[in-house]
């Protein structure tokens, strides 16, 4: 279970949890996430932004 993503290189240090994975990659891409913004968007833009300097942090205790 995919718990947040945690940055690499010029991201290093930085801890997202996924419950925030939408709306910080929202914030530092400067568009604004609405009630009207599709929950099949928000997984494509998540999956999108966090494709580059980040990591998954998965749940290995399952």
């Amino acid at each position: 279970m995919l718990k947040g993503y945690k940055g690499i290189g010029p991201e290093h240090g930085k801890y997202i949890g996924i419950d925030n994975a939408a709306d910080y990659a929202a914030k530092q891409c400067v568009i604004k996430l609405t009630d009207k913004t599709t929950d099949e968007f928000r997984k494509m833009f998540v999956e999108w932004f966090y494709s580059g300097n980040w990591t998954e942090d998965n749940d290995d205790t399952l």
